[in-house]
């Protein structure tokens, strides 16, 4: 009897299972920014000049000996923190127009000296009319007697043509004496936003 033969027996195999497809992570969430926003038509610097007489009441309202830096983060930064704006977009526009005199001057020097030299000087080349009254921060009336603070420089624009200057012919027609609401002048931190960002750097490239 022949022996007999092995039988083969196939074994069933599994298929592997499927792979899992990968669950998307989500990027983690990014801290967001604090972006100062740009005005739609930003107002030419030399139009940011203030009147004489905004000059005169806001320094009334300073301490007499804060320099002008103190001024800045005391009260100029905080009143316009919330809208990141200058200083001129915040008052009256009244009290804002084409610029008569640019003010250069260093920030140490207190404000209210700044001022007093100011209105000393233009009243005295005849632009604006002496008004009676209390003077600035120390009760004495008028302008007289106000030596020029180290530093300040105040000189009348190209575009004004209004009043008489330092270096006018006296052969030629004074134009008439203006009171202190008429009277414009440029300074930096009321025309010149305070805040560090974009806005800030294009005042200051309007400058050059």
């Amino acid at each position: 009897m022949a022996p007999s033969q092995p039988t083969a027996v196939q074994t069933a195999t599994s298929p592997p299972p499927a792979a899992s497809a990968a669950t998307p992570v989500a990027p983690a969430k990014q801290p967001e920014q604090k972006v100062q926003k740009l005005p739609l038509q930003q107002t030419r610097m030399v139009n940011c000049a203030v009147s004489l007489r905004f000059l005169i009441d806001f320094c009334r309202t300073v301490p007499e000996d804060m320099p002008t830096w103190k001024v800045v983060t005391d009260v100029i930064v905080p009143a316009t923190r919330q809208r990141q704006c200058r200083y001129v977009e915040m008052i009256e526009p009244r009290h804002v127009g084409p610029c008569d005199y640019f003010i250069s001057h260093r920030w140490a020097t207190p404000f209210s000296h700044l001022v007093r030299y100011v209105r000393k000087h233009l009243v005295e080349l005849g632009d604006v009319v002496e008004e009676g009254g209390a003077g600035i921060g120390d009760g004495s009336s008028g302008a007289a007697g106000v030596a020029a603070p180290a530093g300040v420089v105040l000189t009348k624009t190209k575009s004004s043509g209004k009043g008489k200057s330092s270096t006018a012919d006296d052969d030629d027609e004074a134009e008439p004496t203006r009171s202190a609401d008429k009277v414009f002048v440029w300074c930096d931190i009321f025309a010149i936003n305070q805040h560090p960002g974009q806005v800030q750097a294009d005042d200051l490239a309007q400058l050059k």
